[in-house]
């Protein structure tokens, strides 16, 4: 049994109410999510999820359980959340990816009274990759997904 802990948070823009959901196993996981994208979303201007667990290659983990990350975000898209469609939907996911370990790179800054200090980042520390469609799909629209930054 896997005893991860898994934090969800679901956050609707505009009114800033939330739901902070903290180390649920699998079935919980989908008797909160499903039921937030049947939330009517015309008053808000976007939705913001953002999942803290761990995972590995394709799967993330609940405390009983892993689960595809698809199905943290196939709940939201316009068929399945009308609302929602032509807003942003952000999601956040902090959870490993594979089995490689990141052995990071060391940085050195001097402080302002003048003793040096070091520390490590992982390597790939500080992006933030989007892509306007997920892994396997493309868009044939005349007016396809923008980012804009």
């Amino acid at each position: 049994m896997l005893w991860y802990t898994t934090i969800l948070i679901i956050k609707m823009c505009m009114e800033r109410s939330m739901k902070v959901l903290i180390s649920i196993g699998l079935s919980n996981y989908k008797l909160c999510l499903f039921p937030a994208s049947k939330v009517d979303y015309t008053n808000y201007d976007c939705f913001l999820l953002i999942v803290l667990s761990h995972g590995d290659k394709g799967v993330l983990y609940a405390r009983d359980n892993g689960y595809k990350p698809e199905s943290v975000w196939g709940p939201f898209t316009a068929d399945n959340a009308p609302t929602l469609a032509g807003k942003p939907k952000m999601f956040f996911i902090q959870a490993c990816q594979g089995d490689q370990l990141d052995r990071g790179v060391t940085l050195s800054r001097t402080e302002t009274d003048g003793s040096p200090h070091s520390y490590r980042i992982p390597t790939h520390a500080d992006f933030l990759i989007a892509y306007s469609t997920i892994s396997g799909m493309f868009n044939d629209f005349y007016a396809c997904s923008l980012i804009i930054i």
